[in-house]
């Protein structure tokens, strides 16, 4: 993690862009020729060279155990650790990030955030001097030390369509959120109004960090209770991974 902070790191969207698609086939192609589930690269400033080996995870960039259920070494997380910080050495960075990292979407956010095992603070203000007000007081929150990774931020867009948040009704300010098991849904657990002091925001923030918590770890018993209650996602974009498609027909 430490290495890593020398870096832009962009969590990919995969299967939820297609223009994401179209520039991540051009990093890497698994045997298949077509665009896989994971990707994981090094690139240049401008994104357009890959530094090193491209592969479906960082195993590929230090030869290290590749493939489902292959546990990672402390030798080859060293052997990584020390690849970033040989590439970061490389670059010197012109300004520090003060953008807020987001998903494409509500509904996308929810989702990974119950992947993570993380709450959601959602901002659905109309007001747009006021949600610039609380997105830019967000981005200073989001990259402190103490908070950085600890849970998702998601700007609404004021004609967007939100997924069944219970708590939501048609109120505007910043949302505590936590999804349900399968990322589809979510609880409000707690709100501040659009005008808000920056306090109450922090405030909100350190309560989000605490909501964090492990993500389900039996993969297989998770699937089997997301089927048997019904819940189902439909991606922007046909998966086309071998691997995923074959763990679907099988019912895993």
């Amino acid at each position: 993690m430490a290495a890593a902070r020398s870096f832009v790191c962009v969590r990919l969207a995969t299967y939820e862009s297609q223009s994401e698609a179209d520039v991540l086939l051009g990093v890497f192609r698994g045997r298949s020729g077509q665009l896989e589930n994971t990707t994981f690269a090094l690139m240049d400033p401008g994104g357009t060279r890959v530094l090193g080996q491209a592969g479906r995870g960082p195993a590929f960039l230090v030869g290290g155990a590749r493939g489902p259920g292959q546990a990672t070494s402390a030798a080859e997380v060293a052997r990584f650790a020390a690849r970033l910080n040989e590439v970061a050495g490389q670059y010197k960075p012109r300004a520090e990030i003060t953008a807020l990292p987001q998903a494409l979407d509500v509904r996308r956010a929810l989702v990974v955030a119950a992947c993570d095992g993380q709450a959601v603070l959602v901002v659905r203000i109309q007001d747009a001097k006021q949600r610039d007000a609380v997105t830019k007081a967000l981005a200073a929150l989001v990259w402190r030390d103490d908070l950085r990774g600890r849970f998702q931020v998601q700007v609404a867009r004021p004609d967007e369509e939100l997924p069944a948040l219970e708590g939501l009704g048609t109120k505007q300010g910043v949302f505590l959120v936590k999804p349900g098991a399968f990322g589809i849904d979510g609880e409000v657990l707690a709100s501040v109004a659009p005008q808000a002091p920056a306090s109450s925001l922090e405030a909100l923030a350190r309560r989000a960090v605490r909501e964090d918590h492990a993500s389900p770890t039996d993969r297989r018993r998770h699937i089997q209770a997301g089927r048997a209650a019904g819940a189902t996602w439909e991606s922007e974009i046909p998966v086309t991974d071998p691997g995923a498609q074959q763990a679907r027909e099988r019912g895993r």
